[in-house]
């Protein structure tokens, strides 16, 4: 019994010393893992560029030594040898982001990369796919003034691009044109089409033979002048013209400057305008710069169409439009145009004026200061539409209200639906004032404020304050540097505000190319909202 006892306690101390040996020496770090083959790139993704091109991202395989990529046409991660239509070898980590151009548009592609051993085929590692649609091509080029005619157009592309028809489609629902292209439009790029209506906008759609889209572009044919047309040229008299014109026509106006005269010398007045009445520049492009302002009486109704109103050389500061007396209005209209550098606002009714309709659209408008005013300002009147839709607008409106309408129910009988879509607003309303975007007491209003980008608003008020101010209808809107239109900004003491856009987009960087400049470009793909202009 002795004996086992000394051979088991032998034992122990035996085991004891062999576990604090091993203890003192402990195991190698695993610092690598070795595999039979690279793991695959991960975070692979396809995105589209530019219509036609196609970026592709990943991130790498830490011991692959280079990554190959396969590109399959009319394929959804099939990988079907037979649309296979282009490889990529010898790339590294560090080219991606790569972009795979010349694809053809309106087509389904799929795209699968894998990790490459130079040395060792049989440690490729698996694929990894991605796939997206392409858009439609867009091979025009931009329409040059002189390339359209009132009843024709001339389109041009790259030469020996081929197509095979050319669809031009009115805006007004008229009846379209379809043009085959030749083979000598497509050996010189161009092709002229000719039987179509003046003043009309119309959609030009290429198609090749397999239906689908090489290019698409949009253009307003030129004038051809009618009997109730007064053409008017540089050196003649604006105000004479405008004043001699009979109600109903339409004065058509060439690139120039025409300044409404004034007892100022060298400064530009106002111009009463009692009668229905159009200005409309001549060409799409080169505008006429008007220099004064506009009064409405007698219920006239105002056009303006392809102008540039400048009021920097006005001899006051009032707003550019007034209504000077009571009555019924039909519509003041202002499209395709520039107005600007004006001191008190844009619009101002202070009579017991009613208009029935007021449409701003297509415009750029900036440097509206609104010192002694407020930007669209109705106080004793008022209106039944206002549409303010797919402008620019910058530089304006920062230490007062962007709408002001006063409850002047009293005098005029309306229901004022206001309706702001797809606008770029840039330092509109950004004075650190205690003003806001709408200021609307007119009983029965109705807001909408849908597909618009706002950056740099930071009056105190938010959108409204009054509780007779219709919550706005809010979709799909953009906004940068904001303060007070989708929460209480810190440090605002403000408490009578009424409403936020609370689904609207928090943008985290300028979505603008170069808006110092005036290019309000969009530089974020993920902005879908704003002046379309801007959509390249």
């Amino acid at each position: 019994m002795n004996m086992f006892n000394k051979l088991s306690t032998y034992l122990l101390v035996l085991c004891a010393a062999l576990a604090l040996a091993s203890c003192s020496d402990p195991m190698d770090e695993i610092t690598s893992l070795i595999t039979g083959r690279n793991f695959s790139p991960t975070n692979f993704t396809a995105k589209v560029k530019n219509k036609t091109n196609v970026q592709l991202t990943w991130d790498g395989s830490s011991d692959a030594d280079s990554y190959k990529i396969e590109v399959y046409a009319g394929d959804s991660l099939e990988f079907n040898a037979s649309n296979l239509v282009q490889t990529i070898e010898g790339l590294t980590a560090s080219s991606s982001p790569y972009m795979i151009t010349g694809l053809d548009g309106e087509t389904q592609y799929s795209f699968r990369i894998q990790a490459i051993t130079s040395t060792d085929a049989s440690r490729d590692s698996k694929w990894t796919g991605a796939v997206c649609k392409t858009d439609a091509e867009q091979i025009f080029y931009p329409l040059e003034e002189s390339k359209v005619g009132a009843k024709w157009v001339t389109l041009s592309w790259p030469a020996t691009y081929e197509a095979a028809t050319i669809t031009l489609t009115p805006s007004d629902g008229g009846t379209a044109i379809t043009y085959s292209i030749t083979a000598d439009d497509i050996a010189h790029g161009t092709a002229t089409i000719q039987g179509l209506t003046p003043e009309t906008e119309y959609t030009a759609v290429m198609k090749r033979n397999n239906g689908k889209t090489r290019g698409t572009l949009t253009f307003t044919t030129g004038i051809d002048l009618a009997d109730t047309d007064i053409l008017v040229s540089p050196g003649d008299d604006i105000r004479t013209k405008i004043e001699n014109a009979p109600a109903g026509y339409r004065l058509v106006i060439k690139p120039g400057t025409y300044r409404i005269s004034s007892d100022t010398e060298g400064k530009a007045g106002a111009i009463t305008i009692n009668k229905n009445i159009t200005l409309k520049g001549l060409r799409t492009s080169d505008h006429p710069v008007i220099q004064g302002r506009f009064a409405l009486t007698d219920g006239a109704s105002l056009a303006l169409d392809q102008v540039n109103l400048d009021g920097s050389q006005n001899e006051t500061t009032d707003h550019a439009i007034t209504y000077a007396e009571a009555g019924k209005f039909n519509e003041l209209t202002i499209t395709n145009s520039e107005i600007h550098d004006f001191t008190k606002g844009f619009f101002y009714i202070n009579v017991a004026a009613l208009i029935n309709t007021i449409d701003i659209e297509n415009c750029m408008i900036y440097n509206i200061e609104c010192a002694g005013g407020d930007c669209f300002d109705s106080r004793k009147g008022g209106y039944n539409t206002f549409n303010f839709i797919g402008n620019t607008m910058y530089n304006s409106a920062n230490s007062r209200d962007v709408v002001r309408m006063d409850n002047a129910s009293s005098k005029v009988s309306a229901t004022p639906a206001i309706t702001f879509d797809h606008n770029t607003f840039y330092h509109v309303g950004d004075g650190d004032a205690s003003y806001r975007f709408f200021y609307v007491r007119f009983t029965g209003n109705t807001i909408n404020f849908t597909n618009n980008i706002v950056v740099g608003f930071n009056n105190k008020r938010g959108f409204a304050n009054q509780k007779t101010t219709a919550i706005p209808d809010f979709k799909n809107n953009f906004y940068y540097d904001c303060k007070n239109l989708q929460s209480l900004a810190e440090g605002n003491t403000e408490t009578t505000i009424t409403c936020y856009d609370t689904n609207g987009t928090t943008l985290n960087s300028n979505p603008f190319k170069d808006a110092v400049h005036a290019d309000f470009t969009l530089i974020n793909d993920e902005v879908t909202g704003g002046d379309p202009r801007w959509i390249k």
